[in-house]
């Protein structure tokens, strides 16, 4: 059984948010994922990391990025009919 995706690519980043969208069937942003941890890596306590807001940021952003990255590999390869 194939399954058609509700997202669909290209994947973004929406700037100043935590929020990872693609595209629905009528090419609106379609919300697929919402990144948290924000308390884990800034907070003082148990187990936080208590990291300054800048390096926190930073980590976040990479993480986007790489999702993103991942999300548009997967969907590419779907296109061209590869298995990912």
């Amino acid at each position: 059984m194939t399954v058609k995706p509700f997202c669909d690519g290209p994947f973004k980043s929406i700037k100043r948010t935590c929020w990872i969208v693609g595209k629905d069937k009528n090419g609106d942003d379609c919300h697929i994922l919402d990144q948290r941890g924000w308390g884990y890596l800034t907070g003082k306590g148990h187990a936080a990391l208590g990291l300054d807001t800048e390096t926190a940021y930073k980590l976040q952003k990479d993480m986007q990025e790489w999702v993103v990255d991942a999300l548009n590999a997967a969907w590419e390869a779907s296109k061209s009919g590869d298995k990912v």
